[in-house]
């Protein structure tokens, strides 16, 4: 079943992939351990997940996620569709550097906004870098450092980022404003 998975030559360019597939292929894109893997499975499974029906399935997939609540798996998710346009528009290789320049951007403005201090400094790192702020790239990676101080048993750090990541939750929904004034009455 997995060599199935993996090797897709049973259908043709012109066939619509059975939704199975596309879940299966779309998790292992998802749910890659590394980012060398996810380009591998990018590379190998072009031809399901470079489909109009490939797409659809993913903003649904997206789509349930958020209503069901489940924000950090939405927002992992999230970060795939322009990857898979992208590639479908100008090819893997260009869409690949698009995607880990926006990967690296995020990581370096978090590593901006969890090192701002005092507070006036982290409202500055967000007004200045909310283009790469608040994509779910930053989210995701916010989401899994808050984990690893828990996990490590920095409370304390913990806390604040878990404060900053409401704060990103905050403006994403409404705006920086209002994310700004609930982050300073909280």
């Amino acid at each position: 079943m997995r060599d199935q998975l993996w090797n897709p030559t049973a259908f043709s360019e012109s066939r619509e992939f059975p939704e199975r597939e596309i879940v299966c292929i779309l998790c292992a894109l998802v749910y890659a351990h590394n980012w060398n893997d996810a380009r591998l499975i990018l590379d190998q499974q072009q031809a399901v997940l470079l489909t109009p029906s490939t797409l659809t399935e993913l903003h649904n997939i997206i789509d349930v996620l958020r209503k069901a609540g489940q924000a950090a798996d939405a927002d992992n998710w999230d970060q795939y569709p322009r990857l898979l346009e992208e590639t479908a528009n100008s090819g893997i290789d260009s869409a690949w550097k698009h995607f880990m320049q926006d990967q690296n951007a995020a990581f370096e403005a978090l590593v901006e906004l969890t090192t701002a201090y005092p507070t006036d400094e982290i409202r500055h790192v967000l007004i200045g870098r909310k283009d790469a702020l608040l994509t779910p790239a930053a989210l995701v990676m916010l989401r899994d450092n808050i984990g690893s101080q828990w996990d490590a048993g920095n409370t304390t750090l913990a806390r604040r980022f878990e404060a900053l990541l409401q704060l990103l939750d905050d403006a994403r929904v409404f705006n920086i404003a209002i994310a700004w004034n609930r982050f300073c009455n909280s």
